[in-house]
């Protein structure tokens, strides 16, 4: 997996305070986020439980 670093400009640190949140737009590759929804799909399927 890449290692990314961003810069935060002073309006966006300041929009994630009043926030609580940030959407950083095209910070993952879509590689990237096909292993998150891997790595996610794998802890649902091993930590569910059944749904009545």
């Amino acid at each position: 997996m890449m290692t990314n670093t961003v810069k935060l400009s002073d309006q966006q640190v300041a929009e994630c305070h009043e926030d609580g949140y940030l959407i950083i737009r095209n910070v993952l590759s879509t590689n990237e986020i096909a292993e998150f929804r891997q790595y996610v799909q794998q802890q649902i399927e091993a930590n569910a439980y059944p749904l009545h």
